[in-house]
């Protein structure tokens, strides 16, 4: 990454913020994971009101990775475009 293209910025995950060192042109990405990792959060909060708020961050977690191995399981770059996609699409509707 080139400093030139870098900015910092501060991104709330599971209630702490954190800075953070991007490169600009990226800062959607990392505003929609913010966003999308704290939808997770909320629904594991709410399914196991009993976990520890380490349980819940793992779960949410763990849940976003399955998410994208689902999406980037091997396939020809034609069905990997499209299901981007569909999965952007999908995205979209959460937030």
């Amino acid at each position: 990454m080139e400093t030139n293209n870098l900015q910092n910025i501060n991104v709330s995950v599971a209630g702490r913020m954190l800075p953070l060192e991007i490169n600009i042109d990226e800062e959607q990405f990392y505003r929609d994971a913010e966003k999308l990792l704290e939808k997770k959060v909320e629904y594991y909060e709410k399914k196991y009101s009993n976990k520890s708020r380490g349980d819940i961050l793992g779960m949410a977690a763990y849940d976003a990775i399955v998410c994208l191995l689902r999406y980037c399981n091997p396939m020809d770059s034609a069905e990997l475009a499209q299901k981007f996609s569909s999965f952007n699409e999908q995205i979209e509707d959460i937030l």
